[in-house]
C-alpha cells in the first residue's frame, strides 16, 4: 500500500561493525560464562569474530556472532570441556559453509603443497597460469595473505577454447571440494549504466546480484565471463573490490569478498599472444609487461584495475598434441561416468584419441568444439548400445574413427 508506506519514515539500521560484535561479546561473556559453565577466552571471542568475517552474510553482526558462538557451546559441552577452544569455533563454521577455515591440518598441507600438480591433472599446457595461481592459494591458506581482501584477484588473458574457464573450474574443485563453487557473472550483459544497480541493488530491486551470490556462498570462485565488456562504471566498482575486499550495497549492507577467488577473463590481446606464439614458439620472459602496455594503449583497461589484480595470467594457443592431451583428459572423465552408471569403460587408443582430436579443434575456438565432438561421437555410439542392451559389465567398449565417423554422419531422410 503506497499510502501507507508514505506514512512512516525508512529508517536505515546498519549491521555493527566487527569491533563493535567484539565490544558487545565482551560485555556478555561473564553472563554466558555463567549459564553454559564454559570460560570463554578473550582470545577465542577474537576468533569468533574473525573466523565469521565475511561468511554466513544472510546474518547481520552481532546476531551471527552470537549465532555460531551458542553452536560452539553446545559442541564444547558434547565434549565435556571446561574453556570454548578457537578450534571449536572454525569446526563449527566450517559445517556450516562446507569449507575448512581453521588452522591447515597435515593432510590438506600435503593437497596444497601438490596443489599446482593436481590442478595439471586438469589442465592441459598453461604451466604459468597453474603455477601462479597455485602460489597464491598456498599464501592464502597458509595465513599469510591480506584477510581482507579477497583470497587472490585474476585476469586471464588468452585466445578463446585455451581453458581459462576449465581452469576457473578446476580451482572451485581442487580449492573448495566442488565445481559447485563456481559461481560466474557474464560481463556483457552489463554494458549499461545500469549494470552497477543490477550488481548492487536498486530501489526496485534492493538484492543485487552480487550481494546475492556472496551471501549464499561466501566462500566461491567469482568468473567474471568477457570483463572488458562492461561498463566503465562495473570496472570502477571492481576496483573498490579488489582494492578494499568488500562494497555497500542498494540496502547499505557490506557485502564481503575475503573469501572469495576472484577470476575476470579476457580475449584482450589474444591477436598478440598468438602472434608471438607463432613467431617466438614460446612467450619470453616479461611477455605480461608487454601485455599490459598493450591493453593500456586500447584502453581496454584503465591503469589503476589493471594493476589491482594479483596476477594477469597469459594462455596461451594449444597445439595438435595439447588437443590430443585433452581428448584423453575427456575420454577418462567420460569412462569414470560409465563405469558407476553401467560398469564399463571405453577402450582409449591412439587412434581415437587421434580422431577426437582432429574433429574437436578449431583454430578459431580452441578446444571448445571439443566436448561436442565427443557427445555426437562416444557418447552417442555408447548410448545406442545401451538402448539396445549389448553392453556387458566388466567387457571394454571398443570403438573404431571408422565406426564414429559414420554415426556422425546425419542419417538420410
Amino acid at each position: 500500500n503506497e499510502e501507507l508506506v508514505h506514512l512512516f519514515e525508512i529508517v536505515q539500521v546498519p549491521s555493527a561493525t566487527e569491533e563493535q560484535t567484539q565490544q558487545v561479546l565482551a560485555i556478555m561473556t561473564e553472563a554466558i560464562e555463567r549459564r553454559s559453565g564454559i570460560e570463554i577466552p578473550y582470545t577465542t571471542l577474537r576468533s569468533l569474530v574473525r573466523t565469521t568475517s565475511g561468511v554466513l552474510q544472510n546474518t547481520p553482526y552481532p546476531e551471527r556472532a552470537f549465532d555460531v558462538l551458542e553452536e560452539s557451546l553446545v559442541v564444547a559441552q558434547s565434549a565435556g570441556s571446561k574453556v570454548l577452544a578457537e578450534k571449536v569455533i572454525a569446526q563449527v563454521v566450517s559445517r556450516k559453509v562446507g569449507v575448512p577455515v581453521g588452522k591447515v591440518l597435515q593432510t590438506e598441507r600435503d593437497y596444497l603443497l601438490n596443489l599446482e600438480e593436481v590442478m595439471h591433472r586438469r589442465i592441459v599446457n598453461q604451466h604459468r597460469a597453474v603455477s601462479a595461481i597455485a602460489r597464491a592459494m598456498i599464501r592464502a591458506r597458509a595465513g599469510v595473505r591480506d584477510t581482507k581482501k579477497p583470497i587472490g584477484t585474476f585476469l586471464f588473458l588468452g585466445p578463446t577454447g585455451v581453458g581459462k574457464t576449465e581452469t576457473a573450474k578446476t580451482l572451485a574443485q581442487t580449492y573448495f571440494g566442488s565445481e559447485d563453487y563456481l559461481s560466474r557473472l557474464d560481463m556483457s550483459e552489463y554494458q549499461g549504466e545500469r549494470g552497477v544497480e543490477s550488481l548492487l541493488g536498486s530501489a526496485a530491486q534492493p538484492v543485487g546480484r552480487l550481494a546475492s551470490i556472496m551471501s549464499e556462498q561466501p566462500f566461491t570462485v567469482l568468473l567474471l565471463d568477457e570483463f572488458e565488456k562492461a561498463h566503465p562504471m562495473v570496472h570502477q566498482l571492481f576496483l573498490q573490490i579488489l582494492d578494499e575486499g568488500r562494497i555497500t550495497d542498494a540496502r547499505g549492507q557490506q557485502v564481503s569478498f575475503n573469501h572469495a577467488i576472484i577470476i575476470a577473463t579476457s580475449n584482450a590481446g589474444a591477436e598478440l599472444i598468438r602472434t608471438t606464439v607463432h613467431t617466438q614458439e614460446q612467450l619470453p620472459d616479461g611477455f605480461e609487461d608487454t601485455l599490459r602496455e598493450h591493453i593500456l594503449q586500447e584502453g581496454i583497461m584503465r591503469s589503476e584495475l589493471l594493476n589491482r589484480f594479483d596476477g594477469v595470467i597469459t594462455f596461451t594457443p594449444l597445439s595438435k598434441q595439447h588437443i590430443e592431451q585433452i581428448a584423453r583428459l575427456m575420454l577418462k572423465a567420460l569412462n569414470r561416468r560409465l563405469d558407476t552408471q553401467h560398469g564399463v569403460q571405453v577402450t582409449i587408443t591412439d587412434e581415437l584419441v587421434t580422431y577426437l582430436a582432429s574433429i574437436g579443434y578449431d583454430p578459431e575456438f580452441g578446444a571448445r568444439p571439443m566436448s561436442r565432438a565427443l557427445k555426437n561421437t562416444v557418447e552417442y555410439a555408447v548410448a545406442r548400445m545401451v538402448l539396445k542392451g549389448e553392453l556387458v559389465p566388466g567387457k571394454p567398449v571398443t570403438l573404431t574413427p571408422e565406426q564414429l565417423h559414420e554415426l556422425a554422419q546425419p542419417e538420410s531422410a
